[in-house]
């Protein structure tokens, strides 16, 4: 294992950074974090990488919240007739915490989704 790890084959640096960049668009930070405690990658890592990802993102978990937003709106006005718009908003909020999103970041993406259809 020592030896793959001197050739370059195993490298957990890149192995987050793959997985934090395709996962970002459809998971909050936290699942991510979880996926990646469990793949073995250090907590010290984790922490580092995702403050560099988001100098250089700064809105993406927000944009990707937004996004998954508005396709689950979509879909759930189309299944659901008569629902009261407090249900809908507790719904979605179970929704994108399950993805692993912050409830500060589920508020600012319920508001954009509210205001900007």
């Amino acid at each position: 294992m020592k030896k793959f790890k001197e050739y370059g084959y195993i490298n957990d640096k890149a192995i987050a950074e793959a997985i934090i960049s395709s996962q970002s668009k459809r998971l909050g930070r936290r699942r991510i974090e979880q996926k990646l405690i469990q793949k073995g990658i250090n907590k010290e890592l984790i922490k580092e990488l995702f403050e560099n990802f988001k100098e250089e993102n700064e809105n993406a978990e927000l944009d990707a919240a937004t996004n998954l937003a508005k396709k689950w709106l979509e879909n759930q006005e189309r299944r659901a007739v008569g629902v009261d718009l407090q249900a809908t908003r507790n719904r979605l909020y179970a929704h994108l915490a399950g993805k692993g999103f912050s409830i500060s970041i589920i508020s600012q993406a319920w508001d954009k989704t509210k205001t900007n259809p």
